[in-house]
């Protein structure tokens, strides 16, 4: 009897150690490709209204940044593999969605609105090699850079030109610092703190139009309760009081914005919204 019940415990033990390495990989995947499920509906809302209305492209600029910041903190502070594939899965979605706002809202635009650039100019003369193409265009960017129109640019080069400069900053940022401690936890920390702040732009401009039409509700929906799940895995797992305080900001921020949803649900698309 004895031996059954001993027998009994290992095929139990055995079956919950593959259960248990079983939910880490589905959650591990779900960590990774999360950001597909909160903002595909996103793009193909815009794609197919053809109504940008209702969308902030500075969120986009927000997890752009924030995801950027995290890749940089992660050559100075390795960090689990889905995090770091998350980001690059958010930006990848980011351009993505930044393509098909601009395409929708102004290259569609009649009439055409005056032309905005991040390089403050059609073309450039370039040196030759592509060190030396990317430093020109360093070059003129901060020669030509118009803070007014940061982020408001009307055409999607300009949109990568900024991203690749900025990518490239960081990248030779933590060549040079990775070795400093204080500089790589700076990183980690802006990359945590903006993120947070993810939902700010949208929040501000639901307000400014008084409305919240074109926004998806299911997006804002997985953002809540991301964040809800954030938060009580940062409790669970005794995480640093940053990373908490963090989780019940955007929380807090998620639920303004569903308050918003409720408060503006019979507000109309006024004329000249856009």
């Amino acid at each position: 009897m004895s031996d059954t019940q001993d027998s009994w415990t290992e095929n139990f033990e055995g079956i919950k150690g593959i259960a248990v390495v079983f939910l880490v990989r589905i959650a591990e995947i779900c960590t990774a490709f999360g950001p597909l499920v909160a903002y595909v509906p996103q793009y193909l809302e815009i794609k197919r209204t053809r109504n940008a209305l209702g969308f902030s492209h500075f969120v986009c600029l927000n997890l752009l940044i924030a995801n950027i910041l995290r890749i940089t903190f992660w050559f100075g502070h390795p960090f689990e593999w889905p995090l770091l594939v998350q980001s690059i899965v958010f930006i990848s979605l980011m351009i993505a969605i930044i393509h098909v706002y601009v395409e929708v809202r102004y290259d569609s635009t009649i009439p055409p609105l005056m032309r905005r650039t991040f390089t403050g100019q059609e073309t450039f003369h370039t040196l030759g090699t592509t060190l030396q193409n990317i430093l020109t265009l360093l070059m003129h960017s901060s020669a030509d850079f118009n803070l007014s129109d940061f982020w408001m640019w009307t055409d999607f080069h300009s949109y990568v030109e900024f991203i690749g400069c900025f990518s490239l900053l960081c990248a030779i940022s933590i060549w040079f610092l990775k070795e400093v401690s204080f500089f790589v936890e700076l990183v980690g920390f802006l990359g945590l703190s903006i993120e947070a702040c993810l939902a700010v732009p949208q929040l501000y401009r639901n307000w400014t139009n008084q409305s919240t039409e074109g926004l998806n509700r299911f997006m804002v929906f997985v953002w809540a309760v991301a964040d809800s799940s954030k938060v009580v895995y940062f409790v669970l797992r005794s995480a640093p009081l940053q990373f908490i305080v963090c989780g019940l900001l955007q929380v807090s921020i998620d639920l303004s914005i569903w308050g918003q949803i409720f408060c503006y649900r019979n507000n109309l698309k006024t004329p000249g919204a856009y």
